[in-house]
């Protein structure tokens, strides 16, 4: 089966053999899933794939380096439309303030206590459903219908200069000024045809 979408797992504490991480690639036949033991490396990867659909699993308390809830921002600071589970030990009600602010504050966010997989593969499910009407996930899935030469050809010109179809798939991502108006352009065409294909089946009853 072709794979879909990313599934990144975020854990200092799990090694690939790691029971969670198994039960993803054997239960998620859809998703590549991989895994990090440090939030730097997750985040060079995240930010180098932001044209692909991707749920990202990721642990909040790390013994050095960066934490869950700062690779959380660093994310948002790109991209609002990463769906992020939360993963911890620790209750809700046990976090310190500062974190809950953070995730409380975030949308697209969701949380498990650790190596919890019945309500992993709930999210997961949940998440991929909500993909099928979600415009950069619609976009994208046309984006992909075409080659990768296409996709990767110059496709329209902007304020930015030459995109491509990747290009401005990740400028949607990203959440950028002209990823916003390219969005609401695209809303805006996808709006018009539909009221024309309307109005045109009202004319033929």
């Amino acid at each position: 089966m072709d794979k879909e979408f990313y599934i990144i797992i975020v854990d200092d504490n799990m090694k690939p053999t790691d029971a969670f991480i198994m039960w993803m690639k054997k239960k998620v036949l859809n998703a590549e899933v991989v895994s990090f033991r440090t939030v730097e490396e997750a985040l060079s990867f995240i930010f180098e794939h932001l044209e692909e659909k991707m749920i990202i699993f990721l642990d909040c308390k790390f013994n050095m380096g960066l934490q869950g809830v700062d690779g959380l921002m660093k994310i948002r600071e790109k991209t609002s439309l990463v769906s992020v589970v939360m993963m911890s030990a620790n209750s809700l009600n046990q976090m310190e303030n500062l974190e809950l602010e953070a995730m409380i504050n975030s949308d697209k966010l969701y949380f498990i206590k650790n190596g919890d997989l019945k309500k992993a593969e709930k999210l997961v499910a949940e998440i991929q459903k909500k993909w099928v009407s979600e415009l950069d996930c619609v976009l994208e899935q046309w984006v992909k219908n075409h080659n990768s030469e296409v996709r990767s050809k110059p496709y329209m010109v902007t304020s930015e200069g030459v995109l491509s179809l990747n290009d401005v798939l990740v400028r949607i991502r990203m959440r950028t000024s002209l990823g916003l108006k390219l969005e609401k352009q695209i809303l805006q065409v996808a709006v018009d045809s539909l009221t024309k294909d309307i109005k045109q089946n009202d004319r033929c009853n």
